[in-house]
């Protein structure tokens, strides 16, 4: 599993799995992307205002809305709830724009149901997505009608939080689409499962089809809140490591054959995390890490020239 000349096997400890531990120097335990208030505990009541926002299918049909307020709270760590009221909604059929509106709403109004929030890291693992869900079994975001045709929104949709790591009364939550295609389709959740999540709009009862929705919510918090990504840390290899080969799953009892663990696999290291005894536990291994060295302190201070971590050296993690 190790590839000589360079330091590959940098490790991203699951979102799930507690802070790993440098050999010999305890660090603090955390979880990874959370939400953080300044003071007290959650919940944390939220209030949220947009301008225009458009939902529109990949076969082209689009509703537009010219503004939104949504009142919600942070329920933990990584979860939330919101209701969302579009406002000045409309679309066009056969060439004719006509209102959209949620049975028992005001005209031109549509009402989400009760959305639930996960709070991931995008698949990339390079930014901090919040996966909004619609109700119950069937995922039902909204229903409304346009000059009596029917529509239904089902799925989720993920929009990304570009403002993170420092404590805010108001951030934003930024949703982009091209062509019924939301900017995100999929983030790891806090077990570090990938999960795959999108849009559905349906028509008259008819076959649902992806869809995807365009807005900035600018959020405002009953009291400041922090959103921390992963937090880069240092551990220390060992040559337990190697020649342990790769899983494909976290809890490494799903081995693959041959090669060096990639994104998205899993490997044993030394530390205290999710542990399989004998000093290991499971994180799951990613490329954008790659190549970042080798260091002689505990800090990834005094960088050490060439070749991979050899036992009693460090390198840099993201737990």
């Amino acid at each position: 599993m190790w590839e000589r000349g360079r330091a590959r096997y940098l490790v991203v400890a699951g979102m799930a799995v507690s802070a790993i531990l440098v050999v010999g120097v305890p660090s603090a335990s955390a979880v990874a992307p959370e939400f953080v208030p300044e003071t007290g505990a959650f919940p944390v009541s939220f209030t949220s205002t947009s301008g225009e926002g458009t939902l529109e299918t990949t076969g082209g049909e689009k509703v537009t809305c010219k503004s939104d307020t949504s009142e919600g709270s942070l329920t933990g760590a990584k979860s939330s709830t919101a209701k969302i009221r579009f406002k000045g909604c409309s679309t066009t059929i056969l060439g004719i724009t006509v209102s959209c509106t949620t049975s028992g709403a005001a005209t031109e109004e549509i009402v989400t149901k009760s959305l639930s929030g996960e709070l991931g890291m995008s698949a990339d693992k390079s930014k901090a997505v919040d996966d909004l869900k619609g109700e119950g079994a069937g995922e039902v975001v909204a229903e409304f009608a346009c000059a009596g045709t029917t529509f239904k929104v089902t799925g989720s949709m993920i929009g990304e939080f570009p403002s993170t790591e420092t404590f805010l009364k108001e951030t934003e939550l930024v949703l982009k689409q091209s062509k019924g295609v939301n900017e995100f389709t999929s983030f790891f959740n806090a077990e570090w499962n990938a999960v795959k999540n999108v849009l559905m709009l349906s028509k008259n009862g008819g076959s649902a089809v992806q869809a995807g929705e365009g807005t900035t919510e600018k959020l405002t918090f009953e009291r400041k809140v922090k959103v921390v990504k992963a937090a880069v840390r240092c551990a220390s290899s060992g040559e337990v490591l190697a020649n342990k080969g790769r899983y494909s799953d976290n809890a490494c009892t799903k081995p693959k054959a041959g090669g060096e663990a990639e994104a998205g696999e899993f490997m044993k290291v030394l530390g205290k995390g999710k542990d399989l005894g004998n000093g290991t536990e499971c994180v799951v291994t990613g490329e954008p890490l790659a190549s970042k060295g080798r260091y002689t302190d505990n800090a990834c201070t005094k960088p050490k020239a060439g070749g991979e971590p050899d036992a009693g050296e460090y390198f840099i993690v993201i737990k």
